[in-house]
């Protein structure tokens, strides 16, 4: 028996024949093939997109401070070179002081306060780098150099014009105590690029040798020249036994 379908029931089937359609394509747009409907899939794309953010956020961190420490460890760098070189300079300048006939103490009181003033402010300089020993260390030797040949150029000045021996042996040794500590480089230890260096400390105990034995016969100095000679003295015996115990021994055998 034929079955007739009236135009209701037709348009009853259709409409769930369109409602079941609409529910496959939700669900498959929904929860592609292979997919399941827990969603691990996604979460874990989620997962893995925010890594791969945060290994970007991270790279551009780490690229920041890696600027920021090379940014800030430059100027460090770049002031303690330039405090090295302005120490190096000024002892160049200072060691200019000593010629052929020792220590040229007219020109250098000229220059003396020009000279204080450079080096308070390299020492003004160095306050940000003051726990870097090297530079201190050079610093307190220059600074001790440079106070040395203040106080000397005052005595020369005070015995310079005098024709009493007693005072010209003090002058003498006044020249010798300058001369010798130019035997330093700047880190206060003896200075290796002068080739003839122990040839030179012992020429200058030569003439410390000499000058003690004329100053030892002579007769009625007065107490305050007496004790000027000895602080020479012992200054220059001090120094030079100094450079003795630093100079290696291969210098010594040269």
């Amino acid at each position: 028996m034929k079955k007739d379908f009236t135009p209701d029931k037709r348009k009853m089937a259709l409409i769930a024949f369109v409602t079941l359609l609409l529910s496959w394509l939700r669900l498959s747009l929904t929860f592609p093939a292979g997919d399941k409907s827990s969603g691990r899939v996604y979460r874990n794309f989620d997962i893995a997109e925010a890594s791969l953010a945060q290994r970007e956020v991270n790279t551009v961190e780490k690229s920041h401070f890696q600027n920021r420490y090379e940014l800030a460890l430059s100027p460090f760098v770049s002031e303690t070179r330039d405090a090295e070189l302005r120490l190096e300079s000024f002892l160049v300048y200072l060691k200019g002081f000593i010629n052929a006939t020792g220590f040229d103490s007219f020109s250098f009181e000229k220059k003396s306060r020009q000279l204080d003033f450079e080096l308070r402010d390299i020492q003004r300089s160095v306050v940000d780098i003051s726990h870097h020993k090297d530079i201190t260390d050079r610093l307190r030797f220059i600074k001790h150099l440079f106070h040395e040949m203040q106080a000397s150029a005052r005595d020369l000045k005070r015995y310079r014009e005098s024709h009493d021996l007693a005072h010209h042996l003090i002058t003498c040794l006044v020249q010798m105590n300058v001369h010798i500590l130019m035997l330093f480089n700047s880190h206060g230890a003896p200075d290796l690029r002068n080739g003839n260096l122990s040839g030179e400390v012992a020429k200058q105990m030569g003439h410390l040798r000499f000058w003690n034995g004329l100053f030892m016969r002579l007769k009625h100095v007065p107490i305050e020249v007496h004790l000027m000679y000895v602080n020479q003295y012992d200054r220059a015996v001090y120094t030079m036994n100094l450079l003795n115990r630093q100079i290696p021994e291969a210098v010594l055998e040269m």
